[in-house]
């Protein structure tokens, strides 16, 4: 039942017969403003929100014997909550209502009046007295926290009740996304490739508010990878790589201003690339004993990474390198293939790593690959 709302309950009583039943309370209490009936009814209008426990005799006229009965009555009164969960963004325009619960108390409807009771709101909010409301532009970060009291007036008498208003703010923040189709275009990782073109566009994070704008951009540290530059207005890096990144790439802090609202904070976010050879050459680690006295031709394989086609792509100048390459008698690289060629005369398990020059769209960058051959 609702506080200030009349109600009857009546219990369920049978095995009486013709005679009739005689109650009375021996512990606890109805709730304030109901009375107990000697036939177990409870009548009244609650005046308070309350879980009412108490124990009834209940015997009949005419008859000894009684029993007990433990009971109870639950009369609830207004709720008053707001639902606010996370953390917001300085610059966000906020406007929160109240949530109330279902209550419809006698007579005329309630009237609600709200005020702070404890705590503080984000700087830049305010509290409508008469709607509960709050509103306003979020200026100030921080960790806040209000108690907002709402008294609602009755034609029977007023209630207090209590909601938390709660809010994280912070500065919005950003990342970047690959703009230039050169593959992956994880918000976690971009991919780029040596010798294409690579672009990518700085974005806003997940609440950020709408209409905020980035500027002012810079590297606090570590630089961007060779051949690629940032725009320090729009926050765009461009270029094409000239040099591949560790594996798994590189994370490179940025940091920028942003203005949401009018207001402007500075802010940080992060880039993160990984840059490989648009294609690259190997050459077979086959175990498989070739034969003595039986010519071979090993030929490096070439295979595209790059989603984006290749513009003249070449291989060429292939260079054991020195210290690091032993052959069978008889068998030698050929500098423009790569291709190991010629009729091996010693046996025994060699390994030779190559040097080449690859190009790609007018630039060239140096790879190695490694030849294993087992000769008997």
């Amino acid at each position: 039942m609702q506080q200030y709302k009349s109600a009857v309950v009546k219990p369920v009583l049978y095995g009486f017969g013709d005679h009739q039943p005689v109650c009375m309370i021996t512990s606890g209490r109805v709730p304030a403003g109901m009375v107990f009936g000697s036939d177990c009814s409870i009548a009244g209008r609650p005046t308070e929100s309350t879980v009412a426990r108490f124990t009834v005799r209940v015997g009949a006229s005419g008859v000894s014997n009684t029993i007990l009965t433990g009971s109870s009555i639950t009369v609830n009164g207004p709720s008053i909550a707001y639902a606010v969960t996370g953390t917001s963004d300085v610059g966000l325009i906020v406007n929160d209502p109240i949530q109330l619960g279902t209550w419809t108390p006698d007579g005329r409807p309630a009237t609600w009046t709200f005020t702070l009771k404890s705590g503080t709101l984000p700087p830049g909010l305010t509290l409508s007295s008469t709607s509960g409301t709050i509103s306003g532009t979020l200026n100030t970060t921080g960790t806040y926290s209000a108690v907002i009291q709402g008294t609602a007036t009755t034609e029977f008498g007023t209630v207090d009740k209590t909601a938390t208003y709660a809010r994280n703010v912070g500065i919005p923040g950003f990342g970047y996304l690959n703009t230039g189709g050169t593959g992956r275009t994880s918000t976690s990782s971009q991919a780029a490739y040596i010798s294409q073109d690579f672009s990518a566009e700085p974005y806003g994070d997940i609440g950020t508010p709408a209409g905020s704008t980035f500027g002012n951009f810079t590297l606090p540290g570590a630089q961007l990878p060779a051949g690629l530059v940032l725009d320090p207005n729009t926050g765009k890096i461009t270029g094409s790589p000239t040099a591949t990144t560790a594996a798994f790439g590189i994370t490179i802090p940025v940091k920028a201003t942003v203005t949401s609202n009018g207001i402007t904070n500075p802010t940080q976010g992060s880039f993160n690339i990984e840059v490989n050879y648009p294609f690259g050459i190997r050459n077979s680690l086959d175990s498989t004993p070739r034969a003595l006295g039986v010519p071979l031709n090993i030929v490096p394989t070439v295979t595209t990474i790059s989603p984006v086609p290749l513009i003249s792509p070449s291989v060429g100048n292939y260079t054991p390198i020195a210290g690091q390459c032993s052959l069978p008698a008889g068998v030698s690289i050929d500098s423009s293939s790569g291709a190991a060629t010629g009729t091996p005369t010693v046996a025994g398990s060699f390994s030779c790593w190559i040097n080449a020059t690859l190009s790609n769209n007018g630039k060239s960058w140096t790879q190695s690959m490694q030849l294993f051959l087992v000769t008997r």
